[in-house]
């Protein structure tokens, strides 16, 4: 949030600052999983609670179409689900590390279980043991 703070105020963060809350690949930025986690809502006035990513956005870090750049977790799913047509591998670790699955909307966990049943009937038989049970969702 240090960092977030500095940039949001225009300050000039350093590169190697940077690279405390995320990591240069080629000529993008991303950010630690810990800044990029859906906002937890908190008093204005308790800036170290205040969602670190506009800051970022702001400093051209990342574009507003980052993956990151969705701020719940619903949005977070949404898009994890959206980047896992291409690598379906990817939808448990990422939702387990980005959003509280319970905080999502009932309509985006339908699509969550139909991309795992789908990714459990495509997976060939050697995979098949590790992938039984990728998430435990509760489907109220």
């Amino acid at each position: 949030m240090i960092v977030a703070r500095l940039s949001g105020s225009g300050i000039d963060v350093p590169a190697d600052i940077k690279t405390l809350v995320g990591v240069a690949r080629e000529d993008n930025w991303i950010p630690n999983p810990e800044e990029s986690v859906a906002v937890v809502e908190g008093p204005a006035e308790l800036w170290a609670l205040a969602d670190p990513i506009p800051s970022f956005i702001g400093a051209v870090w990342i574009s507003p179409e980052n993956p990151f750049s969705g701020r719940t977790d619903t949005a977070m799913v949404s898009r994890i689900l959206e980047e896992a047509r291409s690598d379906g591998a990817i939808i448990a670790p990422a939702m387990s590390l980005l959003a509280d699955i319970e905080a999502v909307e009932e309509k985006v966990l339908v699509e969550v279980r139909t991309a795992l049943e789908k990714r459990l009937a495509d997976a060939p038989l050697t995979q098949l043991g590790a992938l039984k049970n990728p998430i435990r969702i509760s489907w109220h």
